[in-house]
């Protein structure tokens, strides 16, 4: 009696705790939505970086339309291809010399660079945040030995992006 006493109060409060930690997910989830709302996000997979990945776009209402096939997630930390950035024509365009027509259009192409580094640092932490989660889920010692090969080539290319975007960075600030 005592036995089957504790079982269930065991497994009344592991039910409890269990749909508590769901409620918690599914309001990080809501809110990880609502943060991506209106992002283009750009996937690189397979090996070859001139293939292009798949591009998801969201449209106005938040939900995601995929555009081609997500095959390899795993091989985020490759470049992603570069994006077009529309850039409105104005009218009547100030008159500028040469040389401040020459600094307007090397700040513009810093700022560019600035850019897509720091999407691709944002990149590589999503995908050493994903190679953790998978780590940690893996039971098998062999699927988690290349894991730790994945994680340790993404931190150290991690750490490079971060070097390049804090050095544009200072490059930018220093115009």
């Amino acid at each position: 009696m005592k036995k089957t006493v504790t079982i269930l109060l065991f497994l009344l409060i592991n039910s409890l705790v269990f749909s508590q930690s769901l409620v918690d997910l599914s309001k990080r989830e809501k809110e990880r939505r609502a943060r991506l709302k209106g992002k283009t996000i750009i996937i690189q997979k397979g090996g070859d970086p001139a293939r292009k990945g798949a591009t998801l776009k969201t449209d106005p209402s938040g939900l995601a339309e995929e555009t081609e096939g997500l095959d390899d997630l795993t091989s985020l930390d490759r470049e992603s291809p570069p994006q077009k950035r529309m850039i409105p024509k104005t009218e009547n365009p100030p008159e500028e010399t040469g040389a401040d027509q020459k600094d307007a259009t090397d700040l513009q192409k810093l700022e560019e660079q600035l850019r897509k580094a720091k999407e691709y640092v944002e990149l590589l932490t999503l995908k050493m945040n994903a190679l953790w989660q998978e780590f940690y889920s893996m039971d098998d010692m062999k699927s988690r030995d290349e894991i730790q090969r994945q994680i340790s080539e993404t931190y150290l290319n991690l750490q490079k992006a971060q070097a390049n975007e804090q050095k544009l960075q200072k490059d930018v600030e220093a115009r």
